[in-house]
């Protein structure tokens, strides 16, 4: 029912070139969505380099969303661009933090 239809609506939403707020009293609520988003390939979008993105605490999400949490997302980020492949970065950079939030679809 209700997931569903969020879902479906932010599809079309992104498929149209828009940007997304989901938010919800709880994190599972917006961890399942996001999941079912990924389900249906919203993640792997032509649109953005990371089309879902989510904010919040790694202790606070379900692990199958860590990989979209912003903080995550920009630390790789920083990895790439230095060329260090270690764990280094554990609190990214302001600006590609930024970055990284401003240029998804969904949030």
């Amino acid at each position: 029912g209700k997931s569903a239809t969020i879902v479906f609506l932010t599809r079309l939403l992104v498929a149209r070139g828009k940007r997304v707020l989901l938010t919800s009293y709880t994190h599972s609520a917006v961890d399942n969505l996001l999941c079912k988003l990924m389900d249906s390939g919203v993640s792997s979008s032509d649109l953005a380099p990371n089309p879902i993105v989510r904010i919040g605490r790694e202790s606070s999400c379900h692990s199958n969303v860590h990989m979209l949490l912003a903080q995550n997302i920009a630390c790789e980020a920083e990895r790439q661009e230095s060329n260090i492949s270690s764990s280094t970065f554990t609190k990214p950079n302001a600006d590609v933090l930024f970055n990284v939030v401003s240029s998804a679809r969904v949030v």
